[in-house]
């Protein structure tokens, strides 16, 4: 299992009908993670939502596999903002 929570940084899991993405960067409180993801959905759209939230927000994307554990998990499909549960 890897596991970067260190140094203020996170995991979030974006889960959604076009792809599933791990990205990591600076932590975010959660209130603020629904407020961006209501921004960004009404902006540019849910197929879109990865690409901008790593732009605006300076985070990466995480090519990796199964071992990854997130730290937070938003639902494009939902529009949800939740712990991450495993």
């Amino acid at each position: 299992m890897i596991c970067f929570k260190y140094n203020d940084f996170m995991i979030i899991e974006i889960e959604s009908v076009y792809r599933d993405v791990f990205v990591h960067g600076r932590e975010i409180k959660i209130s603020e993670l629904r407020k961006i993801l209501n921004e960004l959905i009404l902006s540019v759209g849910e197929e879109d939502f990865t690409d901008a939230f790593c732009v605006r927000y300076d985070y990466e994307k995480l090519h990796c596999s199964s071992s990854v554990r997130a730290d937070i998990t938003i639902d494009l499909d939902t529009h949800l903002v939740t712990k991450a549960k495993y």
